[in-house]
């Protein structure tokens, strides 16, 4: 046996090389394309679990709101500012800043 039985001759060593590049060519974009389309799904998975965990505490919030009077009474007092009859309510000014005032 000569050489050419071990080494196909120049002419074919390109075949198995052009027979993988279009495999490649084929095959790599569908996977690039699964790729991202996993990676999506993963931010979208987390979104949607961020989502459902705000919707939940949403609806605690509602179900307090509708049917807890001390909940409502707090939350009346501290967002809305209100008293109840004979109470006073005392607001603190927050100290003034020395860089802007303007006496010496």
């Amino acid at each position: 046996m000569g050489p050419s039985a071990v080494t196909p001759p120049a002419s074919r060593r390109w075949v198995p090389w052009a027979v993988a590049l279009g495999l490649a060519s084929l095959f790599l974009p569908g996977w690039w394309r699964a790729y991202q389309l996993t990676v999506r799904a993963e931010r979208l998975d987390a979104e949607i679990a961020a989502l459902d965990a705000e919707n939940q505490r949403l609806l605690t919030e509602m179900h307090r709101l509708q049917y807890d009077p001390d909940y409502i009474e707090r939350v009346a007092r501290k967002k809305l500012g209100r008293v109840r009859k004979g109470e006073i309510l005392y607001k603190v000014a927050p100290p003034e800043d020395p860089s802007t005032s303007t006496s010496r």
